[in-house]
């Protein structure tokens, strides 16, 4: 059961041309549609609700035609720990009251850190002091004319549940 750690980082290196390639964007989704499957036949041993504490980012302004700093609404997320065989861990992290995570995640036990990538940005969670990172970042490089994303950070902690 070792595959959701091994596919993290295939994940990772194709989604950084499937923009550009729909065969491999494809493959990308078939890999993590199989990494979730195997991974809802675990159980989570561990859980935490984490919630925005500050969420901040830049938004195209019609009105003015250029990007400004903006606040977002606060987010929650659900952050699941794994056990697998042999001593590995995996994660994934899900936006609350969702059932497809946002993130399959890495686990560092020598540093009890969560760590998440995706096409969209990524994840971070320290498990000895509860806080977490999340970071979009889509838009603002993309095609000026469509101007879609609102490239953003946040900030939080969170709760074992």
């Amino acid at each position: 059961m070792r595959l959701a750690l091994t596919i993290f980082p295939l994940l990772f290196v194709i989604s950084l041309t499937a923009d550009s390639n729909e065969k491999i964007k494809k493959i990308q989704e078939e890999y993590y549609s199989h990494a979730i499957s195997q991974l809802n036949k675990l159980a989570p041993i561990f859980q935490y609700m984490c919630t925005d504490e500050n969420h901040v980012g830049h938004e195209y302004s019609e009105s003015s035609g250029k990007w400004e700093v903006t606040q977002f609404n606060n987010k929650r997320y659900i952050v699941s720990l794994y056990y697998e065989k042999y001593g590995s861990y995996s994660a994934t992290v899900n936006f609350f009251r969702t059932k497809s995570p946002q993130y399959l995640c890495i686990y560092d036990r020598s540093k009890e850190t969560v760590i998440c990538q995706n096409s969209h940005g990524e994840f971070k969670f320290n498990r000895n002091n509860l806080r977490f990172l999340q970071a979009y970042t889509q838009g603002y490089i993309n095609d000026e004319q469509s101007m879609i994303g609102t490239p953003s950070i946040s900030i939080g902690t969170c709760t074992e549940l």
